[in-house]
């Protein structure tokens, strides 16, 4: 096989594997989520029935990504009723397969510019690394437009002046679709093609206008639909993130926050090789480097700051780092080779393999060190993002214990029973969606589930529920079945993860004290 397809297919099992033990999902994440859930589960024509109808969000979000994933995932549900728990884990493998598959075409673009050991050095640059991989099948819309820009990365390293125009579109309709930041990204890349006259300034802004025109008709079109109003929604966030600012309410971080906190946590040793190689190479990988940099260096002027808006940036740092591992690579087999040494000099011949020798422990130092770093963080962040999600363990345990573990003693007699569960603010922001509720058909429970996100508790009694997920020890008439434990920082004295009890499992007095704590 070729070393391509089996290197793919590492990226693929280690995305995959990040999403079994990581399945849930943030607040970030949630349009997309439940949008995607609404397209399966429910009738497109009663569009007011969809989550997004009574939690629209601060700013609306664009329905073409969920759309597109929906109907492939719609595929195997076809064949086979599969829970909703299953589907949850599926859109997020389509989505994160087309993420892999964009790595893949940089890896391939790498390995035909370069060297089979640049892609190779890329494959293991990127499956060693913690953010790249886990966030891969995650809903964000950076994540849908990270496909696009992965994309137009592969087409920017290759020959082909064709690509370098689908490069253009690709980004042009990343950025009218899911991202509207990406126009900078777009802009830097047009001006650093076109100094390096790779391109001609009229093919480009009009091949660009035209794929950003195209691409927002559909978004008009198909969100008008199912926002039920006239929407473009990424110009909505635009004006909401840039003109309003109002994001800085969410938190502010410092200009250059990216370039020494963001970057190096997400890349760790490849930051370094990557800014090197730039340095010694500029020609080489000037071309796909530069739009980057100057795209996080523009976007640092929005005060608030997060590392999902500059991910884009990842795959293009690992790309430089892969190749200056490999010119490492090639320099350090040379000087282990057999070499001609002309001089006669004794004490200059010595001095000279000493050097040399000097290299290869330096580099393969390094190498090793970066590698082994990523490894490390890679294992402890995702045994840290496992507890990252209280609140949806705690509802998919509320489901076992009353419909497993206490299901003789409440159900008496096959009958089934009302349940009407309230989720809070913060246990819905924890993890929790759609996917993981049982509805009201599931013929394996003898519980009839409902749930309500209700966020004003003070205006209504608690007694018209019989559970709440909660972040509350305790609650009137309600006794605790269960209790979940979040991430609460890392004992590097004892080795492990530390934990702190978060989301409370509280059941109605009144309908049993069967299991209360």
């Amino acid at each position: 096989m070729q070393p391509g397809f089996m290197e793919a297919i590492l990226m693929l099992s280690v995305m995959l594997l990040h999403l079994i033990i990581t399945p849930f999902t943030k607040v970030e994440e949630s349009f997309n989520l439940q949008a995607m859930h609404d397209l399966l589960y429910k009738p497109w024509t009663n569009v007011s029935s969809f989550d997004h109808m009574d939690f629209p969000g601060v700013v609306p979000r664009t329905f073409v990504g969920p759309l597109i994933i929906s109907l492939i995932s719609a595929i195997p549900k076809l064949f086979s009723p599969l829970s909703p728990f299953v589907m949850l884990h599926i859109v997020r493998a389509v989505l994160g397969s087309m993420v892999v598959l964009s790595l893949a075409q940089v890896r391939a673009a790498l390995s035909k510019r370069f060297s089979e050991v640049t892609g190779t050095s890329f494959t293991a640059i990127v499956v060693t690394q913690f953010h790249l991989m886990f966030y891969a099948s995650r809903t964000l819309p950076n994540v849908f437009a990270l496909i696009f820009t992965n994309t137009a990365l592969a087409d920017q390293l290759g020959p082909s002046t064709q690509k370098r125009y689908r490069a253009i579109v690709l980004l042009s309709v990343a950025c009218a679709l899911f991202r509207s930041e990406l126009c900078i990204y777009l802009f830097m890349t047009m001006v650093v093609n076109l100094i390096m006259r790779r391109i001609t300034l009229l093919r480009t802004i009009s091949i660009g206008l035209c794929a950003a025109v195209l691409a927002a008709s559909v978004s008009i079109v198909i969100d008008s639909y199912f926002w039920q109003r006239a929407s473009y929604p990424e110009l909505e966030v635009f004006y909401f993130n840039v003109v309003l600012n109002k994001s800085s309410a969410w938190g502010t971080e410092p200009f250059l926050w990216y370039f020494y906190n963001a970057l190096p946590r997400a890349l760790g040793g490849s930051y370094l090789f990557a800014m090197f190689t730039l340095l010694s190479r500029p020609k080489e990988v000037g071309v796909v480097m530069l739009p980057a940099l100057l795209f996080v260096s523009v976007y640092s002027v929005l005060p608030h700051k997060e590392l999902r808006f500059v991910f884009y940036a990842l795959p293009v740092f690992n790309a430089v780092a892969a190749v200056g591992i490999e010119r490492g690579y090639r320099t350090m087999r040379f000087k282990l080779g057999l070499r001609d040494y002309k001089k006669t000099d004794e004490r200059s011949k010595r001095a000279w393999k000493i050097r040399d020798i000097l290299f290869v422990l330096a580099f393969a130092g390094f190498v090793g060190v970066t590698f082994a770093g990523s490894i490390v963080q890679t294992v402890i962040s995702s045994a840290a993002s496992r507890q990252n999600y209280p609140s949806a363990v705690a509802l998919r345990q509320l489901h076992y214990l009353e419909n497993e573990r206490y299901a003789k003693t409440l159900c008496a007699n096959g009958e089934r029973r009302e349940g009407y569960i309230h989720i809070d603010v913060d246990s819905a922001m924890n993890g929790i969606s759609q996917f993981v509720q049982h509805g009201a058909t599931d013929e394996s429970s003898c519980w009839t589930w409902r749930y309500s996100k209700r966020e004003d508790m003070e205006d209504f009694s608690t007694r018209e529920y019989t559970h709440l997920i909660w972040n509350k020890a305790e609650v009137d008439g309600f006794c605790v079945v269960h209790v979940e434990r979040k991430f609460n920082g890392v004992d590097w004295r004892r080795g492990r993860i530390k934990s702190i009890a978060h989301t409370y499992v509280h059941r109605d007095r009144n309908v049993s004290a069967v299991g209360c704590l």
